[in-house]
């Protein structure tokens, strides 16, 4: 299992870029485990919701694409730039890597775990997996981690891994 400490227990978000909304239906599918089921619905906004459901526990993921600019996904995105780019840090080319790909992105995943991310239904392998596939990050809360669950730059400026 990689790195999961930077990842929080119950909450996080996977910045990204997709195509479509079905891209993360269809990966979902193929990455799902044995016993867990899929329930796909939209919210009142307009966002997929994707549950995967098992017996103990459940993964909530919110899927949102910008539409156009100014939208909810445009403001999320440019706020989690502006949030990286006031880090006072030495890892300047971790910063400057974030921040490029923040501003690549057109997605927002909001994924929640209930009661809390399980590593036995792979929830923290779902969450590190949508960012190796659609070329993302994840934001912890405080800071940014990659799809392997290494702090690419934290609110306080760490970082665990080197961006050359």
């Amino acid at each position: 299992m990689e790195n999961i400490f930077y990842l929080t227990k119950d909450q996080c978000t996977v910045f990204c870029k997709l195509t479509t909304e079905d891209d993360v239906i269809i990966a979902f599918k193929k990455w799902l485990l044995d016993g867990s089921k899929l329930k796909v619905e939209h919210d009142d906004d307009g966002g997929l919701v994707i549950k995967i459901l098992d017996n103990a526990s459940e993964m909530q993921l919110f899927v949102l694409m910008r539409k156009k600019g100014g939208d909810s996904v445009s403001r999320t995105l440019l706020g989690a730039y502006n949030y990286f780019r006031r880090i006072n840090t030495s890892h300047e080319s971790n910063k400057q890597y974030v921040l490029s790909k923040v501003s690549q992105c057109n997605t927002s995943i909001g994924i929640v775990g209930k009661p809390e991310f399980s590593n036995e239904k792979k929830h923290f392998e779902y969450i590190m997996s949508l960012a190796l596939c659609f070329d993302g990050i994840i934001f912890n809360g405080s800071g940014a981690v990659n799809e392997r669950g290494e702090l690419l730059l934290g609110g306080d400026g760490a970082s665990t891994v080197k961006i050359t």
